[in-house]
């Protein structure tokens, strides 16, 4: 719409607003607002459009809520312009993440595939830990043995000690 064409329908939002009516009928209540039939059919159709009029019957208009709200021109097409931004905001996030889902996915599947090998390695004792043990029992063999050949040299050293503190006395 040009200028001009917005400057009509800004006229027509406010017939309605300050008019006590539900409905208003064109040549009755808005004839006065346009300079001809062409302008009056664009202004209207574009209002209809918009979603600030709604047509009722031939020549009988309603106001939508939103044309309730309509603050102007100026305030609808920066709405517009958030909305075009948010759009493409949107589309570059959704842009991302079809292009980073399959080499997330993957990563991940290749992830938990390693998680359960490693879950059921730990669940089958291997080799090494077979021979830990064997050498685990052997060392603990072989302390015992030390320990009893400790404890025996340890009890000879005390029958000796006793033996020569008995002739000590005896001499």
């Amino acid at each position: 719409m040009n200028p001009e064409h917005k400057e009509l329908a800004e006229k027509v939002i406010n017939v309605f607003k300050t008019s006590n009516k539900d409905t208003l009928y064109f040549p009755d209540d808005l004839a006065n607002i346009f300079p001809n039939e062409d302008t009056t059919k664009l202004v209207t159709n574009n209002l209809i459009e918009l979603g600030l009029l709604k047509l009722i019957s031939k020549g009988f208009f309603r106001i939508t809520n939103k044309g309730l709200n309509f603050k102007g021109f100026a305030d609808l097409e920066r709405k517009e312009e958030i909305e075009n931004r948010k759009n493409i905001l949107d589309l570059r996030l959704k842009e991302w993440q079809v292009k980073t889902f399959w080499p997330i996915f993957i990563v991940a599947i290749i992830g938990s595939g390693l998680g359960i090998y490693n879950f059921i390695n730990s669940l089958i004792p291997s080799e090494n830990v077979e021979r830990l043990e064997q050498k685990i029992e052997k060392t603990q063999s072989e302390l015992d043995k030390l320990k009893i050949s400790m404890s025996t040299e340890k009890h000879m050293d005390s029958v000796e000690s006793e033996s020569v503190l008995i002739d000590k006395f005896q001499k």
